[in-house]
């Protein structure tokens, strides 16, 4: 009987490891034969620059230097004549539509002006990450935003939703206003949130409708998932990850963003400050890219790919919903029949 007793966790065990190796394999046979075939899509070319400045330096000297260097890459960039010009997140700096309503402050007003010299030039929407600043009740707020542009004139904008805990907000700010008050005496920048899933339609310059998510928005499936529900037929990530010196961050940031485009059979753009630029196609497979901590660009060779909806697109998380749902009666089970095994021992101990 002993001999029987120590075998038996063993069995017990052999339906779960079988469970998960067929469910190991069966994710790897998809991921082999579900690839879509996108050589017949159209075909779009944008511009994504990454410009490589150190954003730890701050200040109009500084915000002058990343304005050179973007201006020196996507002049380079619009001799290969893109459809668009795509800039990283919070790339420019001082919130252009404040500063050009309110020009108190000539510095940041002379730079925004010298932004709207080069943007006049341009026949191509412009896409820029920059700091959204508006007057609301009586009090300037701020938002991390992606800004369309034709020319030097602002056509739509998109807020972040999801920001950064203790990075670009403070969600206990009401329980310790003290605390607050000094985050924000450190200059840190906090943000409001956005609410809107905005997606910017390129069609007037022959363009699709495109997402442009921002930062480590890509890497939560919902928020990819809800602007393509929203029409978004191409994704754009811009992204600053130059706040960490090590490629490793850039490097995992780009592995997690690549999941988007799976999950919803979209191609993904990654505009950066300094890492990793690149373009993923519908498949998951990075097709273009630069190397971190490098300036240059890419002129990308993106499909516009709508032809297939998938089951995460129409209903989202509903696998983990539905395991969850599993895991409470089954744990309830396992539990209820733990103690009955344990009774059940003890009456039979005492005879």
């Amino acid at each position: 009987k002993s001999e029987l007793r120590r075998s038996a966790p063993s069995k017990r065990w052999t339906i779960p490891i079988a469970a998960f190796c067929i469910a190991v394999l069966a994710a790897n046979i998809y991921g082999v034969f579900g690839r879509i075939d996108y050589k017949d899509a159209p075909r779009w070319r944008p511009a994504l620059i990454q410009h490589n400045v150190n954003t730890w330096l701050t200040g109009i000297e500084a915000w002058n230097i990343a304005l050179d260097s973007l201006i020196e890459e996507s002049t380079a960039a619009l001799e290969s004549d893109p459809d668009a010009l795509i800039w990283s997140e919070t790339s420019f700096v001082p919130s252009i539509e404040w500063h050009s309503k309110y020009r108190k402050e000539r510095e940041k007003a002379a730079l925004i002006d010298e932004l709207k010299e080069f943007q006049v030039k341009l026949d191509i929407p412009m896409i820029i990450g920059n700091n959204d600043g508006v007057l609301e009740a009586g009090e300037r707020i701020d938002y991390n935003a992606a800004l369309l542009f034709d020319g030097s004139n602002l056509v739509d904008k998109y807020r972040k939703t999801h920001l950064v805990p203790f990075s670009e907000h403070f969600p206990y700010s009401k329980t310790f206003p003290r605390l607050m008050d000094y985050i924000q005496s450190q200059g840190t920048p906090l943000y409001a949130k956005g609410t809107e899933y905005t997606v910017f339609d390129l069609s007037p310059w022959d363009g699709p409708m495109v997402s442009s998510y921002i930062c480590f928005e890509d890497t939560f499936g919902y928020i990819a998932r809800n602007f393509v529900q929203a029409g978004a037929q191409v994704m754009v990530n811009i992204t600053n990850d130059s706040w960490s010196p090590e490629p490793a961050c850039a490097i995992q940031h780009m592995t997690m963003a690549v999941f988007r485009a799976v999950e919803n059979r979209r191609s993904l753009m990654r505009a950066t400050t300094a890492g990793i630029t690149c373009v993923v196609d519908p498949n998951g497979k990075v097709i273009q890219k630069i190397e971190p901590f490098t300036q240059g660009h890419i002129i990308g060779d993106v499909p516009i790919y709508t032809g297939k909806t998938t089951l995460y697109t129409r209903w989202g998380d509903w696998f983990e919903k539905v395991i969850l749902a599993l895991a409470i009666p089954v744990l309830i089970s396992a539990l209820a029949l733990t103690v009955i095994r344990r009774e059940k021992r003890e009456l039979e101990e005492t005879r």
